[in-house]
């Protein structure tokens, strides 16, 4: 499979220089820095081939729930998405390995299994 459309839902940015190399193979890399943010892409915008998600986000991003503005919520997004909106590659890289098991469970849950790799913490916030 070609990745030509990458999605980092991040709140830090110097994570997403990870994804970044990419953009040299001719992949289109969009940051997104809140769930909310995130949300909103993956049910407007066109199909990413490959979505990369955080668990934690420091930024409130209006979601009342606050268990929406974590991964979990971006999760749960990705599992409602219709079949042709929905990533073929969801990766996981929060280095917290709860909410990662979390999101993992709500993918598998909806048929998608994610690929589980936490970016190790060289960039901190």
């Amino acid at each position: 499979m070609i990745v030509k459309r990458v999605l980092v839902s991040d709140d830090n940015v110097n994570r997403v220089a990870y994804y970044q190399v990419l953009m040299v193979l001719g992949a289109v890399v969009v940051w997104a820095p809140t769930a909310l943010e995130t949300a909103r892409v993956l049910q407007e915008g066109e199909p990413f081939d490959l979505v990369a998600l955080d668990h934690d986000f420091r930024a409130a991003d209006c979601i009342a729930d606050p268990e929406e503005s974590t991964g979990r919520g971006t999760a749960k997004v990705i599992a409602a998405l219709p079949p042709e909106k929905r990533p073929p590659i969801v990766l996981l890289h929060s280095a917290n390995a709860a909410g990662r098991e979390a999101m993992a469970a709500i993918l598998r849950s909806a048929g998608i299994e994610p690929v589980v790799a936490p970016l190790p913490n060289l960039f901190p916030p």
